[in-house]
């Protein structure tokens, strides 16, 4: 099985948007170097990066909640190869955390900045050992330096992130912490 990225990323990203073009070529790049994608299988960044990675030839996992379907009547987007459901939105985070390999966080709202908040927190427990955690653009840099200069996060504890401008430089990122030299990822397999 090849290693899996998740993404984390907002639902209301519109396919006409900068940020949804970022988003689908992070999933061809992502497909492009023998990764397999995860998301939360509904629409905004989540579709964008499961179409790019698709058009790729990229394998597409998406985690969905019953309660998101139920509340906001939504379906999974059309490019999953694989859903994975879920009854809470919890369960859903854990099950996006517990299937990847490594993390990417594009921007979002509450429910990504909730799942950057869970991963980074493992990150910091020691729990996502050796499991990148990468934090796209300078929305994110704010939010972050926000919290160390008025709530009561810690400078120490931005070292269990990757701090990165663009989608290009994610997938530098993650291609040099996960990937051997001279490979491009087909051949990886997951370790146990």
């Amino acid at each position: 099985m090849a290693l899996a990225i998740t993404i984390f990323g907002g639902s209301r990203v519109l396919p006409d948007s900068a940020e949804y073009a970022a988003a689908r070529q992070l999933g061809e790049k992502l497909a492009e170097h023998g990764f397999e994608v995860v998301t939360g299988g509904y629409s905004g960044v989540m579709e964008a990066v499961s179409r790019g990675a698709k058009e790729r030839g990229g394998r597409v996992i998406g985690v969905t909640v019953e309660v998101v379907a139920r509340t906001f009547e939504r379906v999974p987007n059309e490019f999953l190869d694989q859903e994975v459901q879920t009854a809470a939105l919890l369960e859903r985070i854990d099950k996006l955390v517990e299937l990847g390999d490594a993390f990417v966080v594009l921007p979002g709202g509450a429910g990504t900045l909730a799942e950057l908040g869970i991963a980074w927190n493992l990150a910091i427990f020691g729990v996502l050992r050796d499991k990148p955690l990468i934090v796209v653009g300078a929305g994110w840099e704010r939010v972050l330096r926000t919290m160390i200069e008025h709530l009561h996060t810690v400078e120490s504890d931005l070292r269990f992130l990757h701090l990165v401008p663009t989608v290009e430089a994610a997938v530098n990122t993650l291609t040099d912490l996960l990937l051997p030299r001279g490979t491009d990822g087909h051949q990886l397999h997951r370790t146990a």
